[in-house]
């Protein structure tokens, strides 16, 4: 079911690692076609999830049925990204962007000297997962540490031993779609771009993948990190409120 799915997602499209991932069975999710095949619901235990085709008002209600209902929960239309808000339908206003990391900055040489002298880069382990601030939300994806050391990736910065900054990417096909947290404690000094450019783009020049990421058009200290790390902002996509829709068509 997954390969007569797979054309109705354009790479193109938001979160295109993550829809790719699932469809490859690489990240944890459930898959519905309509009885035409010519669209399709891609449910995960994570707030994302996705539709693409030619979606009816019926296949929709049945869409908002099978999604787990958290007050976070979003539904990214992924081939007409103005579907939802056409429709009259509450949405959250999200950005899109993308890079090849060729295009991904260094930082300053004396930023860059100053990090690693006074910390440890390291790739996430088995170890390092079970500490990592963001090992919950990458269990929504994966449902397993097996799992994501195997078809995911990331990397950690550490202060003796305790991690301040974590970098992540959800993998599929082609697309590597990035996550990062860091400590408050540690913000501001560049340790998200350090990790980038030390870590995330040798690995993602070295498997011939692009960058991606995303984030609400509201989160404008998001919106900064991105483009600091040599993004670029592709385009605006409504994604449906969940919550909301469901109170509104049931």
């Amino acid at each position: 079911m997954k390969n007569k799915a797979g054309h109705l997602f354009p790479p193109t499209c938001p979160n295109i690692a993550i829809v790719s991932g699932i469809l490859e069975g690489k990240i944890y999710g459930n898959l519905w076609l309509n009885s035409e095949e010519d669209a399709c619901l891609l449910t995960t235990n994570s707030p994302f999830n996705f539709m693409s085709g030619n979606v009816s008002d019926d296949f929709l209600k049945k869409a908002l049925s099978l999604i787990n209902i958290s007050p976070t929960s979003l539904l990214v239309h992924c081939s007409e990204q103005d579907f939802f808000h056409k429709k009259g339908l509450p949405t959250k206003l999200r950005q899109h962007f993308s890079a090849h990391p060729g295009e991904i900055k260094d930082l300053p040489e004396k930023i860059d000297n100053k990090i690693v002298k006074q910390y440890r880069l390291s790739t996430v382990n088995a170890h390092l997962f079970e500490h990592c601030s963001w090992n919950m939300r990458l269990l929504e994806f994966y449902q397993t540490k097996e799992f994501f050391l195997e078809f995911g990736y990331g990397s950690v910065l550490l202060d003796q031993q305790q991690i301040i900054a974590e970098v992540y990417g959800t993998i599929g096909s082609s697309f590597f779609e990035l996550g990062a947290f860091v400590d408050p404690k540690y913000r501001g000094i560049g340790l998200v771009p350090y990790i980038v450019a030390h870590s995330i783009k040798p690995y993602c020049l070295s498997n011939n993948l692009a960058i991606t990421a995303s984030c609400d058009a509201t989160n404008v200290v998001s919106q900064k990190t991105i483009l600091r790390l040599g993004l670029n902002e592709a385009y605006h996509y409504s994604a449906l409120d969940v919550t909301k829709a469901q109170a509104l068509i049931h």
